[in-house]
């Protein structure tokens, strides 16, 4: 519970006792007199005898509602002198005094209390004190057309400077809204007006510091005296150093007058600080821990926003049931009693702004403490509610209050829907929740709220402890009672299977089990659910409540979900199916089940069908989306039955289209190409080559080729091409029209070995006949048999660029060449394949080449130091950058090589071996000599 209350009233605003001393004589002429001078402090030891008065400064509303206001928050207490003069003492120190009895008090020496620092002056210790008069009774309102008389004056505090406000501005907020609400709300008892009023004089030299003195000038200035029904409204500027928005004397009653200042000519704040003046406390928020009144617990001060006493801000609510039923406005027939322990009790609550019927119930604890239901509506007063004016928000519907004496209020208003404490400060939302039983008090007190409409509320209230909810009417009420399943159509029925309840209503049923909870099925799915056999069905107890999805709705239950569209009506999904479709994305991302979930024809599996798609399912494979042209292509393959079996993976996007693997392969689908078939090693080439990012969508199913041994598929960018003998490898671009002008795989290169693959400035595509080389300058050039190894072996394009045409045959017929950018490799069956290149190739072509005295190579193009050399069967050619290419034969040869060759005496040839002019034979003339060849095979050596 809150903490225990005070037996005496402390307001959130100056308290003092209904008849005050008066605080300024008339005047002996129609002058203005002098103001007053400011009394003396007392000092230490004295004693002084007066009324006890209590208060606090009333901040702005946007102060109020700030945790870091400006002013004193703390209750602040004086002793008020027959002579007029306000001492300020600390409130703790006369903490077991009632406010307004007459006191004799002790004083010690000023001490900083907690407000010292504020608006106020310090206050002084009080050492001992003596109640010598009870405070006085309350008094009655005086009879008459007005019979609360207002003076108004406008006075300038020091340090101020005058604003705008001008004293017919005042006088007709008190002439107008202000006494509207008064004789609106005390039903007439209370009727306001001005009967003087004082505009701005000469500056004070008083400040807010001192309030009491503040009144005394005013009062003396503007010739008022004191009594029942007399107010005294001092208006100062705006923003006025040390004063509050507002501050009002505490009266005991609606017959009471009393002091008031403000800060602005606002209905809100003046209807304010005369309720203060009829003897009204604040009315502040009452906030604990997830529940209504226990554990840890806050009370924000002022922050009731649906009443006059609470927030002085721009909407003006109704007198709250607490403030009137202590006014005495609230007969018992308008505000009926229920102790504790009575029987439980419905009433029917009329809105407050209404002002007819029963306005209140008030509900009296074990304990002493009283609580009050009443009714808020846009009615009356409360008109604002709901409508664009009503800028916090605030609800329409039944609230909670406690009396307190506690801290200056006298009101505290409950949140019916408790939030955790981090929440406290965003929470507005307090009224009692349709159909869900609130319990509070020590009793404890029940509330339910029935049923609420515009006219009424009906509420059923329980003196005792509350009867065990069953969880389904917990639910019941947590989803929105009547408001949202209609009234019960059946009692609650349980003995179901697994210890099961139901009960029906209006609009839908609530089934539990103490495993699944207590849930709601309604409508369609409801329907749905039944024709199954309901929690005897396949799909058992709903384990979710009725949930809308994109486009419908969606019931959970221990064994499957049922969805639900317009289009497709209620379907039933299930298992791992369901688990799939979820993951997917649900009906967002694939639609609603057009049939419930079902096995395959063939006995083997299962399957949803979907309005975007299909989800197909089997013990090996797993369950997995199918949609779209994929799955139009999988159904006419044969679906499940068919080539490809069941899918293995889902429908997944790649680039430029969408694939689905299937056990036996996988369907690519694009725009441009449609949705074709692959599988099988074929299928594996083709992802390891990268699928479609590399080699473009299938044009075409996989299927054989034209000569029956092996298979393939046509790609945008390639084909692949598979044989038993040499697996599956990709074709593609200007080599893949080379090899078809070549025959294919019934050509003379055969079925690819390898797959298209970069070399150093082109490509290369190895065929079990030989390879083809592309290059942009040379284009595609196969090469074969010996002269292909041989090329690979010297370096390939790396080393002799690539071929300018195919390999072929020798003009003579009797060997075989293909011309490539850095040189020819030749071949014959007696001397094989070998390199020539460069300005030897050149010598030894000019030497009519193999048809010449040299014949086909039988060496590689060889380096050798300070040149090369490639040697042919008639012979060798050395060449040198000082001499250039030349050939040398026969005897003339072997002795040169004898000799050292190029490194040796004589040094590179300089001369193609020759014969001599007189027949005598041959010559070769090197660098440093000659050699000679005799025709009887002598060789002779010349140097020089």
């Amino acid at each position: 519970m809150p903490p225990a209350r005070s037996p005496r009233l402390l307001a959130l605003a100056v308290a003092a006792a209904a008849v005050l001393p008066v605080l300024g004589a008339p005047p002996a002429t129609a002058e203005e007199p002098p103001a007053p001078a400011a009394p003396d402090a007392p000092a230490p030891g004295d004693t002084i005898v007066g009324e006890l008065v209590q208060g606090y400064v009333d901040p702005s509303p946007s102060a109020a509602l700030e945790t870091d206001e400006d002013h004193a928050d703390s209750l602040v207490s004086w002793i008020e002198t027959d002579s007029g003069d306000a001492v300020r003492v600390p409130t703790a120190d006369v903490e077991d005094i009632e406010t307004g009895a007459t006191v004799e008090v002790t004083l010690g020496a000023a001490v900083a209390d907690e407000v010292a620092a504020a608006d106020l002056a310090p206050a002084q210790e009080v050492l001992a004190a003596e109640v010598l008069t009870a405070p006085a009774e309350a008094t009655a309102p005086a009879a008459g057309a007005v019979n609360h008389q207002v003076t108004v004056v406008m006075l300038q505090p020091a340090g101020a400077a005058r604003d705008t406000t001008t004293l017919a501005e005042v006088m007709a907020a008190v002439n107008g809204p202000v006494a509207a609400f008064w004789e609106q709300q005390t039903d007439g008892a209370v009727r306001l007006g001005t009967v003087a009023g004082l505009d701005w004089t000469t500056q004070s030299a008083l400040t807010c510091s001192d309030p009491f003195a503040l009144w005394r000038e005013a009062a003396t200035r503007a010739r008022w005296t004191e009594g029942p029904g007399r107010h005294l409204l001092v208006y100062v500027p705006a923003d006025s150093p040390g004063c509050g928005y507002g501050l009002g004397t505490i009266g005991n009653g609606l017959g009471s007058g009393g002091l008031a200042y403000v800060q602005a000519a606002e209905t809100a704040v003046i209807a304010h600080e005369f309720g203060h003046n009829l003897g009204l406390g604040h009315s502040s928020l009452l906030q604990c821990d997830g529940v209504v009144d226990s554990g840890p617990c806050q009370v924000t001060g002022y922050y009731d926003l649906y009443d006059v006493m609470g927030v002085s801000w721009e909407q003006v609510g109704s007198l709250n049931a607490v403030h009137a039923a202590s006014l005495g406005l609230l007969p018992p027939s308008a505000a009926p009693t229920l102790t504790a322990g009575a029987a439980t009790t419905q009433y029917t609550l009329a809105p407050v702004g209404a002002r007819t019927g029963t306005r209140a119930v008030r509900l009296v604890d074990s304990d002493g403490y009283v609580f009050w239901l009443e009714y808020r509506t846009p009615t009356g007063q409360d008109s604002w509610l709901g409508t664009a004016a009503d800028v916090a928000r605030l609800q329409s519907g039944v609230l909670l209050r406690q009396e307190t004496y506690v801290q200056g209020d006298t009101s505290w208003l409950m949140d019916g829907t408790p939030s955790s404490q981090s929440g406290w400060e965003s929470d507005l939302a307090v009224a009692l929740p349709p159909t869900t039983p609130l319990s509070f008090g020590a009793v404890p007190f029940t509330v339910t709220v029935v049923e609420a409409t515009p006219s009424g509320a009906r509420v059923r209230v329980s003196a005792g402890p509350p009867a065990p909810v069953h969880p389904i009417d917990a639910a019941y009420a947590q989803l929105g009672g009547s408001r949202v399943l209609g009234e019960p159509t059946s009692g609650l029925v349980c003995g179901y299977t697994g210890d099961g309840c139901r009960r029906s209503y209006a609009g839908g049923v609530i089934a539990w089990t103490p495993s699944t909870g207590a849930h709601v099925v309604r409508g369609a799915i409801l329907e749905r659910w039944q024709s199954l056999g309901a929690e005897t069905g396949p799909l058992g107890y709903p384990i979710g409540d009725d949930a809308a999805v994109p486009g419908g709705f969606r019931t959970d239950f221990a064994r499957g979900s049922i969805y639900w569209s317009a289009a497709t009506g209620a379907r039933m999904v299930r298992g791992a199916i369901l688990q799939r479709y979820v993951a997917a994305g649900g009906p967002a991302a694939l639609g609603f089940p057009v049939a419930d979930d079902g096995g395959t024809a063939d006995g083997t599996g299962a399957l949803v069908r979907l309005q975007g798609g299909a989800i197909y399912w089997s013990g090996r494979t797993g369950a997995h989306v199918v949609r779209g042209a994929i799955l139009d292509r999988w159904r006419s393959l044969g679906a499940q039955t068919g080539v490809l079996g069941y899918p293995t993976g889902d429908d997944v996007a790649v680039p430029g289209g969408f694939k689905t693997d299937f056990a036996g392969g996988s369907l690519y689908w694009s725009a441009a190409t449609g949705a074709r078939m692959v599988r099988g090693a074929i299928l594996q080439r083709y992802v390891a080559a990268g699928g479609p990012a590399a080699l473009g969508f299938p044009v075409a199913d996989d299927g054989g080729t034209a000569d029956g041994t092996g298979a393939l598929v046509r790609l945008q960018g390639g084909v692949v091409y598979w044989s038993p003998r040499t697996g599956a490898h990709d074709v593609r671009g200007a080599i893949l029209e080379r090899w078809r002008s070549l025959g294919a795989q019934t050509g003379v290169l055969g079925y690819p070995t390898g797959d298209d693959t970069a070399v150093p400035g082109g490509f290369r595509t190895d065929f079990a006949g030989g390879s083809i080389y592309w290059s942009g300058p040379t284009g595609a050039r196969f090469v074969r048999g010996a002269i292909l190894q041989r090329y690979v072996a010297a370096g390939g394009p790396a080393a002799l660029g690539f071929p300018v045409a195919d390999d072929g045959g020798t003009a003579d017929g009797t060997g075989a060449l293909v011309r490539l950018q850095g040189g020819v490799v030749y071949w014959s069956p007696r001397t094989g394949a070998h390199v020539v290149r460069g300005a030897i190739l050149e010598r030894w072509r000019s030497l009519s080449a193999q048809s010449g005295i040299l014949g086909y190579p039988t060496g590689d193009d060889t380096p050798v130091p300070g040149g090369f050399k490639t040697d042919f069967a008639g012979g060798s050619i050395y060449w040198s950058p000082s001499t250039g290419a030349h050939a040398v034969r026969g005897g003339i040869l072997s002795l040169w090589l004898q000799q050292g060759g190029p490194t040796g005496a004589l040094g590179f040839p300089v001369t193609d071996q020759a014969a001599l002019p007189d027949g005598g034979g041959w010559q070769v003339r090197f660098q440093h000599g000659t050699l000679v060849e005799r025709p009887d095979g002598t060789v002779e050596t010349t140097t020089g």
